[in-house]
């Protein structure tokens, strides 16, 4: 019942002409299929890795309240999320 974590920081990237590059020299979706993948600020650099996957966004109040929000693309994500509420 174990799921093996995969984590990336996009932001700790270089500053190459082709940030896309590094990500792919991450190989990512190497495990994609068997991992579940975090790529903290991947917005823009790694909605290639698969075509099904759940955006996570979380904004940060002044009050440091913070608003998540969920948005499911392609896949059962949608289902998914119906099953939480």
């Amino acid at each position: 019942g174990r799921v093996a974590l995969v984590h990336a920081d996009a932001y700790r990237l270089g500053d190459a002409a082709d940030p896309r590059a590094e990500i792919d020299d991450l190989d990512l979706d190497a495990s994609v299929d068997e991992s579940v993948t975090v790529v903290e600020w991947g917005e823009g650099l790694v909605e290639q890795l698969t075509d099904a996957h759940l955006r996570v966004r979380i904004d940060r109040r002044e009050d440091d309240t913070r608003i998540v929000e969920l948005e499911p693309v392609g896949g059962d994500w949608p289902q998914r999320l119906d099953g939480l509420g």
